[in-house]
């Protein structure tokens, strides 16, 4: 009884997407014959096609049910890079509680971003054989019991494991969630059901070190003989961007370094809203009209060509700010250009990745997020002597040329051969065979 209410809703909305699929819907739930094309209430055909028969099909479940699972999804992936970042600001009492050096310091952000970059390659295939919720619930376990061992950990080897750990047991965020998406939307509503998702990884960056401040404060005790400022500074040339915060405004509290990071936020959430997942679809939409009703994949990636251009834009001009000390309200600015540059460019990829892949999302999405987390894990040991040699002026000059210069043309290559690689090299031959029913071509 629950499972006929649960492909009810479905079902209508598929009939009256599409005034011809009405009978042979009923025909299929009666069995008598095969479906015709289901079409959107824009006219064009669903992809993937769904099973209207089977109850289970995520893409029948009921509008509720599904994005309940996205909040969760949401959740685990904000805790995904919470956790790496929300212990910055507590790097003076680290070094106090078990008298580390500046680069033991450096790993306990480096190690779980290690956690993250192993996890994928450990808990994808699993997934694919045990499904996708056991290996959530068994990685949220992982990462709760680890975050306990950090806070009670006695040495620093205990909290380096830990902290690893941490990682490891939420990196399925990345690859099963992805792919958790990828089952319970259509195409068409992907873009901003993977912007949403992208939106949980950004925020979590950013409100870790904001969150992680405050708890601070009560026990935050200064000594006398506080360490040189370059030492000082060196706490935090950790994550670029991120952790060059409490460097460039080094008079701050901790608690209003923490707030500094509202323009990221902010950047961020007005990225989402305006112009990364609901701006994907309907630029999607309207391309596939002009192209008499074909949908390409690489339509997801006109939005990524501004986004490496405003991302430039803002790393630049907050270097500027920081070493010619104009008012920090400048750089707030050019962080809210950085962040919303950053949600829309990560947006365009992964929603271009699930289109592309459909079937192979997950495990595609394991490369992104390796080389993801790899960049993170190895930035602390080149971040500070860049700075140190060229400011920061040039330092952020040089993400920017980074980002214009090699993504652009790589994005292009990508925009203009991607369908003729994937053409010629045929669907990947590890697809499940009992699948391919969900690879529908226009």
């Amino acid at each position: 009884m629950q499972t006929d209410n649960m492909a009810e809703p479905a079902l209508e909305k598929f009939k009256a997407s599409s005034p011809s699929a009405g009978k042979d819907v009923e025909d299929v739930v009666s069995g008598q014959t095969t479906p015709e094309v289901i079409l959107s209430k824009h006219g064009l055909r669903l992809h993937p096609q769904p099973v209207v028969s089977d109850p289970l099909d995520p893409l029948n479940w009921s509008t509720f049910q599904k994005h309940s699972i996205l909040a969760i999804v949401m959740a685990l992936y904000f805790m995904f890079t919470y956790i790496t970042t929300t212990t910055v600001p507590s790097f003076p009492s680290l070094e106090e509680h078990y008298t580390l050096t500046i680069d033991q310091l450096n790993w306990t952000v480096a190690v779980p971003a290690l956690g993250l970059s192993v996890g994928p390659l450990f808990w994808s295939s699993f997934a694919d054989i045990y499904g996708r919720r056991p290996i959530f619930l068994l990685g949220t376990i992982i990462a709760l019991a680890s975050t306990v061992g950090a806070a009670l950990a006695p040495g620093y080897g205990g909290y380096m494991a830990a902290r690893f750990f941490q990682g490891f047991g939420v990196s399925p965020a990345a690859s099963v969630g992805l792919a958790i998406i990828g089952d319970c939307f259509f195409e068409n509503e992907r873009g901003q059901k993977v912007g949403m998702w992208v939106l949980a990884i950004d925020l979590g960056l950013l409100a870790g070190p904001l969150i992680g401040g405050f708890p601070l404060f009560p026990l935050q005790k200064r000594k006398e003989n506080s360490p040189s400022q370059l030492t000082s500074l060196r706490y935090w040339w950790v994550l670029s961007v991120i952790t060059l915060i409490p460097v460039a405004y080094e008079t701050f509290s901790p608690q209003s370094q923490g707030l500094l990071f509202l323009g990221l936020i902010i950047g961020t959430l007005i990225s989402e809203v305006l112009c990364s997942g609901r701006l994907s679809d309907w630029l999607v939409l309207r391309l596939t009209k002009r192209n008499a009703g074909v949908k390409e994949p690489e339509m997801r990636l006109w939005l990524a060509y501004p986004a490496a251009l405003i991302s430039g834009i803002g790393l630049i001009v907050w270097g500027i700010s920081v070493d010619r000390q104009w008012h920090w309200m400048v750089g707030q600015v050019a962080f809210v250009l950085f962040g919303a540059g950053i949600q829309m460019g990560n947006t365009a990829v992964c929603s271009y990745i699930v289109d592309a892949y459909p079937l192979q999302s997950m495990a595609v999405i394991v490369f992104y997020s390796v080389m993801l987390n790899l960049s993170a894990f190895v930035d602390p040991f080149f971040i500070f002597p860049w700075v140190d040699s060229v400011g920061f002026t040039w330092t952020m000059a040089g993400h920017a040329i980074i980002t214009v210069f090699f993504c652009i043309p790589t994005i292009g290559l990508l925009h203009v051969f991607g369908g003729r690689l994937r053409e010629k090299n045929g669907s990947p031959d590890w697809v499940n065979p009992e699948f391919d029913h969900d690879i529908v071509t226009a």
